[in-house]
């Protein structure tokens, strides 16, 4: 079903672009460079734009980091409204989006573009960012309660295991697996022989 939903979005999504197959491509001046600025984005480029964002803002252990979000929303405002070319060196992107000339760039394109169709895009990529924040968080709650758990019952089988050993006998193993006399043979033996002695004596 789920697969199948998207095939569906897949397809209405080439509908919408071949629909909007004309964007129109608004030339604009910054203290003398020329660019051009797409006035809107098809769906099909508004869902990579939202998806590159939100992927961009969460490392590799899948925790969110705030303090990049702004440079990816501006770095990915750049790359798909407009044909300028920002490299693939990260350090020079910021560079170039936290210069004058690059706050101006955002400031021109935020101006030009549909301010509604990016303004709705801006909102649904915070909300994907919590979505997915949040879901990360609860996956890693259940893993913690699971662990707590694993840990709970090891704890209890342990206890049946050397219920009725005594404090002398963990001494006795404790120095000989310090002396190197230490096998799981003379543990099991060991054991045996006590639980066989015990029950003798409850005859």
């Amino acid at each position: 079903m789920e697969q199948n939903n998207v095939i569906e979005l897949k397809e209405r999504c080439k509908l919408l672009d071949d629909y909007e197959d004309t964007i129109e491509m608004i030339p604009v001046e910054i203290d003398g460079d020329s660019f051009s600025v797409k006035s809107r984005l098809k769906l099909s480029e508004a869902l990579s734009f939202a998806g590159d964002v939100c992927n961009s803002c969460f490392d590799s252990n899948g925790d969110y980091r705030p303090e990049v979000t702004q440079f990816f929303i501006n770095l990915f405002t750049i790359m798909y409204y407009t044909d300028i070319d920002v490299g693939n060196d990260v350090r020079a992107q910021y560079d170039v989006i936290y210069s004058t000339r690059g706050q101006n760039i955002i400031n021109k394109i935020t101006f030009t573009v549909d301010s509604g169709q990016y303004n709705d895009l801006l909102g649904a990529i915070y909300k994907r960012i919590e979505y997915r924040a949040s879901s990360n968080i609860t996956r890693l709650e259940a893993a913690v309660v699971k662990a707590t758990d694993d840990v709970e019952s090891f704890a209890e089988s342990m206890k049946d295991l050397f219920d009725g050993v005594s404090k002398d006998d963990i001494q006795k193993i404790a120095s000989a697996v310090k002396n190197g006399r230490f096998s799981e043979k003379r543990l099991v033996d060991a054991y045996l022989n006590k639980s066989t002695t015990g029950n003798n004596a409850s005859k």
